[in-house]
């Protein structure tokens, strides 16, 4: 099974959708299709390899031809806290924010442009900007320490959001208490692509093995996989 998502804009919209596709094989012309509602949020579940971050990727590019002026809050779980305000935090959102708190950075004897390079005022940043904002997170089962209170945040001011995880038992309680409350479309990937992942590893150590005059060792993985695949049919 192929499974994919793809962009297509639809004869009544100017703007582009998101469509969930499966076919049973790649050149197959049989394909199904489900329409996601760009009010929706949309979670894809699937295993290491299983393509959840090319597909999230594939959003991010064409999130402008789906969602006509929204902001938007783009984080990844394996990037650092720097990473995320770089990322999301521009020269006019410093400006915006020097503006509308300098009041209260004067009444606590803080001198507003000396705080606005210091980092808990730029994560604040972030958590005000996620105020009706989509918020796409790859990897959201991969959120720990401060970075994970930070997003439980983010998510709680969201509109909406789109994340990746490898299952929903993999995502912090606090985390899917949050987004449990928004409507999402949940969608599982195969592991078809994690297996020929691994299928390549493999054919590439056995090749090593095969150069490096290695043969009996290469022929006893071959028979080794051989007889794991007759054990799974």
């Amino acid at each position: 099974m192929i499974q994919y998502l793809q962009l297509k804009k639809r004869s009544t919209s100017k703007n582009k959708f998101i469509v969930f596709r499966e076919k049973a094989k790649k050149f197959d012309k049989k394909v199904k299709e489900t329409y996601i509602s760009k009010k929706q949020s949309l979670m894809l579940y699937g295993m290491s390899a299983s393509g959840k971050t090319k597909e999230i990727q594939k959003i991010i590019k064409g999130k402008d031809e789906i969602w006509k002026d929204e902001n938007f809050l783009i984080l990844d779980a394996k990037n650092s806290i720097s990473e995320w305000i770089q990322k999301n935090i521009k020269n006019t959102d410093l400006q915006d924010f020097g503006e509308n708190k300098e009041e209260e950075f004067e009444e606590l004897g803080l001198e507003i442009e000396k705080e606005l390079n210091k980092q808990y005022v730029k994560i604040q940043m972030l958590i005000e900007k996620s105020k009706g904002a989509i918020v796409i997170i790859d990897d959201i089962d991969k959120l720990t320490g401060k970075k994970l209170e930070i997003a439980k945040d983010i998510l709680r001011n969201s509109k909406q959001y789109i994340a990746t995880a490898e299952d929903e038992l993999s995502i912090h309680k606090t985390i899917k208490n949050i987004i449990s409350k928004k409507s999402t479309k949940e969608i599982s990937l195969s592991t078809d692509s994690s297996y020929d992942v691994t299928n390549v590893l493999i054919a590439m150590f056995m090749i090593a093995l095969f150069v490096t005059g290695q043969s009996e060792l290469a022929m006893l993985v071959m028979v080794a996989r051989y007889m794991m695949k007759g054990k799974g049919k």
